[in-house]
């Protein structure tokens, strides 16, 4: 059968579709930006934070290691000052490796330096007050749970997802709940090739949230040792691996795509900046892409994403997936606030938003 497209009907009927699809667009493209609202964005009072901490709608703290002098800073985004800072060194107050652990609570800050294998405990104008130390093995990375209880972990281990350990006077004391790998069937990848369980981490008052660079899955983690789920509806699993390999190197991401790249919660919602997208950044690309003087969204494109998937910190259920109006490479959030941080052309720049659930 041979259709007329010239015919006043195919006419009429082309521009309906045409006239109804514009619409539909322009209806949700209204939905995503009632959704994310710009505020206000900042680029000229920090270098390159690695990780970025909201301690309310308007102080971050910022984690720079390429800074010696203020490699923790505490920024007052209204004048653009920094308030106070931590430098690098081997003295007390001082960190030589802070690994983006950081958990804000009701009257002090927590900061885990795995140079040191030590918790730095500073009030909220990050004045130095204590120091937690394990009265054991020291574990690579800690965060609290509760009061009296910490949560620590290893890229490298092949039996354990995470530990709980009690906590008295600052002091990391005995174990007293394990995770094990065994027993979660979505983690035995991990006893193969632990170094697929690289990512972030969040501190979440009475859990710790642990996101997967490899996986989407997400786990919550509590300090009577259970495990509750989320992610598994953007369906990235971890890549396989069997025990003749037993690898310890990272999957390469031109193969296996690129999954949590970031989380922030506030007291109702977990957000993730999710990627989804294989990369390959191998040196000949890399090169490629500097001769063609696209090095910059070459880099921009790797480790940014502009896909916010938020949870029910309640329910664990998939609440909204939100599309930013800019890339990002790492998020935070204070109430209805939320901070993207991003790099172009060699800028670093955090914007900030009125987020509407």
């Amino acid at each position: 059968m041979t259709i007329n497209v010239s015919h006043p009907v195919f006419f009429i009927c082309f521009m309906k579709s045409f006239f109804y699809g514009l619409i539909l667009t322009i209806i949700g493209f209204h939905n995503l930006s009632a959704q994310v609202s710009e505020i206000d964005r900042f680029s000229d009072i920090f270098t390159f934070p690695e990780k970025i901490i909201a301690l309310s709608e308007d102080k971050i703290i910022t984690v720079e290691p390429q800074l010696s002098d203020n490699t923790i800073n505490l920024i007052d985004l209204r004048d653009g000052t920094v308030i106070n800072s931590l430098r690098q060194g081997n003295g007390p107050g001082e960190v030589t490796n802070a690994e983006k652990l950081i958990a804000v609570k009701e009257d002090i800050i927590w900061i885990w330096d795995s140079g040191h294998a030590r918790g730095i405990i500073t009030n909220h104008d990050l004045n130095v007050e204590t120091e937690v130390r394990a009265s054991g093995r020291s574990p690579m990375f800690a965060l609290p749970l509760g009061d009296e209880h910490v949560g620590t972990w290893s890229v490298f281990s092949r039996s354990d997802l995470a530990n709980i350990y009690e906590l008295h006077d600052y002091t990391i004391s005995e174990i007293n709940n394990s995770v094990e790998l065994s027993e979660l069937r979505e983690f035995e990848d991990l006893i193969n090739n632990p170094l697929a369980g690289q990512g972030p981490s969040e501190w979440g008052g009475g859990a710790v949230f642990r996101g997967f660079n490899y996986s989407s899955l997400i786990a919550e983690i509590r300090k009577d040792g259970s495990v509750r789920l989320l992610g598994s509806e953007m369906n990235i699993s971890f890549p396989q691996a069997d025990e003749s390999t037993r690898s310890l190197e990272a999957p390469d991401h031109s193969e296996y795509p690129e999954a949590t790249l970031s989380m922030a919660l506030n007291n109702d919602y977990l957000f993730v900046l999710h990627s989804g997208k294989k990369f390959d950044a191998s040196i000949f690309r890399r090169a490629f892409a500097a001769v063609q003087g696209k090095l910059d969204e070459l880099e921009r494109d790797y480790g940014h994403s502009d896909q916010l998937i938020v949870y029910s910190r309640e329910s664990g259920e998939l609440v909204k997936e939100i599309t930013l109006p800019e890339p990002a490479s790492d998020i935070t959030a204070y109430n209805n606030v939320l901070f993207t941080y991003t790099y172009k052309q060699d800028t670093p720049e955090v914007i900030r938003y009125e987020i509407d659930l």
